[in-house]
C-alpha cells in the first residue's frame, strides 16, 4: 500500500499545514537588534504575512516535508 505524505510539518511546537508555507530561508536570521529573539534561527514565511522561526532541524524538516508532499526529492530548482 502506498502511504500518503503528511500535510503538516512541525516547526518549533507548531503543526503547520504545508500549503501555508510560502518560502523557507536558506540562511539564519540576522538583524543586529539587541532585543531580537530570532537571531540565528531560520525564517519560515507563511501566508497572510506571518512568519515562524525555527532551528536548522525545523527548517530541514519543513523542506523535506514539502519535497515529499510534492512527490519526491528535488535535485534541481
Amino acid at each position: 500500500m502506498n502511504e500518503r505524505p503528511a500535510i503538516t510539518c512541525r516547526i518549533d511546537d507548531k503543526h503547520v499545514p504545508l500549503y501555508n508555507i510560502l518560502w523557507i530561508a536558506e540562511t539564519p536570521h540576522f538583524c543586529g537588534d539587541e532585543e531580537c529573539t530570532a537571531e540565528g534561527l531560520y525564517e519560515i514565511r507563511l501566508a497572510l504575512g506571518e512568519s515562524l522561526y525555527g532551528s536548522r532541524r525545523d527548517r530541514d524538516g519543513a523542506v523535506s516535508a514539502l519535497q515529499q508532499w510534492r512527490g519526491g526529492d528535488e535535485t534541481e530548482w
